[in-house]
């Protein structure tokens, strides 16, 4: 890639730090939305995890970004706990690892009737019942905990979005730019008739 002397992320200036990948008109657009509740939650908790390649190996590993050097895995090329043939692999486990082995932030109730209350880890640690499940499905309950530790991490976000490549990434950008529309279509509409 050649420099470019008015792109920050190739001219050589700081000024890529303040780069954003979506565009200023929908980051303005998204001011209209609410923020999720989870926002500000627990951003020390979202690694930072680093990908890096062993050449000798030709194998992607994932390690804990540390100030000093991390203690390396003898066993690993990349010095890394995991390692992985692709990247797109790497990166989906460097999202992930912030919320592995954490306490759920789903579990199950019983409850009166049948099935089972679903209920949600709030800011304070207790739970409260956030919806309801006809049958037991301890896995949906994995699948969820790993989904709202997602939404809790930007970087773990952008990671996903990595792995999925431009292709993955456009397509995203075009669905999320049509539901947050709808969303502030909605909005807009309860405040003018509310």
């Amino acid at each position: 890639m050649k420099p470019n002397p008015k792109n920050p992320a190739t001219n050589g200036s700081r000024d890529w730090r303040r780069l954003n990948a979506f565009a200023r008109s929908f980051l303005a657009f998204i001011d209209l939305l609410d923020e999720s509740p989870h926002a500000d939650q627990e951003v020390e908790w979202s690694g930072p995890w680093e990908v890096r390649f062993a050449a000798t190996a030709r194998t992607w590993g994932v390690a804990r970004l540390q100030a000093e050097e991390p203690e390396e895995d003898p066993r690993s090329p990349n010095g890394s706990p995991l390692e992985f043939d692709t990247r797109e692999r790497a990166l989906l486990a460097a999202a992930i690892l912030p919320i592995h082995g954490r306490d759920p932030l789903f579990v199950e109730q019983e409850r009166a009737g049948p099935g089972v209350d679903l209920a949600a880890q709030r800011p304070d640690g207790t739970f409260g019942v956030v919806g309801w499940s006809r049958h037991s499905d301890p896995d949906l309950f994995r699948a969820l905990h790993v989904v709202e530790g997602l939404t809790r991490s930007p970087r773990s976000l952008a990671l996903v979005l990595e792995a999925a490549g431009p292709g993955g990434i456009r397509a995203t950008g075009l669905y999320l730019a049509r539901r947050l529309a709808a969303r502030v279509r909605e909005n807009l509409g309860q405040t003018t008739n509310g």
